[in-house]
């Protein structure tokens, strides 16, 4: 496997951290998996692939978790 480095603005490397967080997994774990789906998008224009379902599921999902998680009682776990 191979590796790039991709040049964000601090904007965007924040909204890109808080995403991951939400999602619970790690910034450069969430733009791979992007990167991956745009690739494959490309591929098989028409065709809806296992990528682009999970991430529909995780875009979908995330207003609805973060009301639930957005909460002072939840904060604490914000730092981990």
């Amino acid at each position: 496997m191979s590796s790039i480095t991709v040049t964000l603005s601090e904007e965007r490397l924040a909204q890109l951290r808080e995403m991951a967080a939400q999602l619970q997994t790690t910034p450069e774990e969430l733009a791979r998996a992007s990167i991956e789906d745009l690739l494959t998008r490309s591929e098989k224009t028409g065709e809806e692939t296992e990528a682009s379902l999970v991430r529909d599921w995780m875009m979908a999902s995330t207003p609805a978790l973060l009301e639930i998680w957005d909460n002072e009682e939840d904060a604490v776990y914000d730092e981990l």
